[in-house]
C-alpha cells in the first residue's frame, strides 16, 4: 500500500490485530515498542524502549507474522495521521 514510504510509527489496536495487513504487522514487530496498554501499542523507528514493567501489555506480534528482526534507522520526511471514531 505504501511501498516507498517508510512508516515511523505504528499505532496497533490490540483487538484488531486480524484485520491488518500482515505486511504491516511485520514492520512493527521489527521497530522499539515505545508505549502499550490494555488496547494499544505503539512501536517507533526511533525512541526510548517500553518500560519492562509494561512489556505484559505488548501484543505477540511475532505469533502473527514471520519475521522479526532489528528495524533499520532511516532518513523519512512523510508522516501519516489516522483520524478514527470509536
Amino acid at each position: 500500500m505504501l511501498p516507498d514510504e517508510i512508516v515511523s510509527h505504528f499505532v496497533l489496536h490490540k483487538g484488531m490485530l486480524d484485520r491488518v495487513d500482515p505486511s504491516f504487522i511485520d514492520e512493527a514487530a521489527q521497530l522499539i515498542p515505545i508505549f502499550a496498554n490494555e488496547v494499544f501499542a505503539i512501536y517507533s523507528r526511533r525512541g526510548e524502549r517500553l518500560p519492562g514493567d509494561r512489556a505484559g501489555h505488548l501484543p505477540k506480534l511475532g505469533e502473527r507474522c514471520g519475521s522479526m528482526g532489528a528495524g533499520q534507522p532511516a532518513a523519512y520526511s512523510t508522516a501519516v495521521v489516522v483520524t478514527t471514531y470509536n
